[in-house]
């Protein structure tokens, strides 16, 4: 009966282009636990192009259950790469900035692998609240939130300093290009990384030279289009998966 129920769903879902109708149709059963009622009401907002792990609520990151609303954007696949390229730097009695967490994806992720003092920071509170949840959700109890404005809150200085940014990284001009679904449902502010798309990246730089911060090592996440300016400026450039230069590596004695 399910696997009938999953094809109709399916055809449905086809035929208004959905991106994934395989992937999701069981999904879709499953959650709506068959009820036909509900099933035609998230294909109906499917067909408006809400993003499906928006109407589920849910999806996963590094095997881990993360809460998703408008207030956050979905984290992406690719995101997953800066959590398997940071654990290689991070060693024991380091304290872990994650900046602009987000739903707390990454920091999580982290969590799991490493028993240090990590910080979730984001400047909107809203989305601090599903960040919270997350926490709460996955048991992260060596993350700490704080609300900030990049790392602009007290403290400790001295200890070692591993900093992860998954900063606003496209620019302005570039917005118009995303898919609806991004454009309609996500929260654009978590995307749009100024005219040249790094001026958030320049300001958290500025920031950890004036801070005499002990760091060991910054990644970002950041947009293919502009790593000539992270090449221009000493960082190691590494590719993800999809073979773009997608993140962008900084050791203290390479800073300008």
């Amino acid at each position: 009966m399910n696997e009938l129920l999953i094809l109709e769903i399916q055809k449905e879902l086809e035929k208004f282009n959905h991106p994934t109708p395989l992937a999701i149709s069981k999904e879709i059963v499953d959650f709506s636990k068959g009820n036909k009622g509900k099933i035609k009401e998230i294909l109906k907002r499917l067909s408006n192009e809400e993003p499906w792990e928006y109407i589920r609520g849910y999806t996963y990151f590094k095997g881990n259950k993360i809460f998703v609303n408008e207030d956050v954007l979905i984290p992406r696949v690719e995101t997953e790469e800066i959590v398997d390229i940071a654990k290689n730097y991070i060693k024991k009695g380091f304290q872990i900035f994650d900046v602009g967490t987000g739903s707390g994806c990454i920091a999580i992720a982290l969590s799991k692998i490493f028993e240090n003092d990590i910080f979730a920071i984001d400047i909107n509170k809203k989305t601090l609240q599903v960040t919270k949840k997350n926490i709460r959700l996955n048991n992260s109890k060596n993350v700490q939130i704080i609300n900030a404005n990049l790392l602009n809150f007290d403290f400790n200085t001295n200890i070692p300093t591993v900093i992860i940014a998954n900063l606003p990284y496209l620019p302005t001009k570039n917005i118009k290009k995303l898919q609806d679904s991004v454009k309609k449902y996500e929260p654009i502010s978590a995307l749009d990384g100024g005219e040249k798309g790094y001026e958030i990246y320049v300001n958290l730089l500025k920031q950890i030279k004036n801070q005499n911060i002990n760091l060991k090592f910054c990644i970002f996440e950041i947009e293919p289009s502009t790593s000539k300016y992270f090449k221009e400026n000493n960082f190691e450039i590494r590719k993800d998966n999809f073979n773009r230069e997608r993140f962008a590596i900084i050791r203290p004695i390479h800073l300008k």
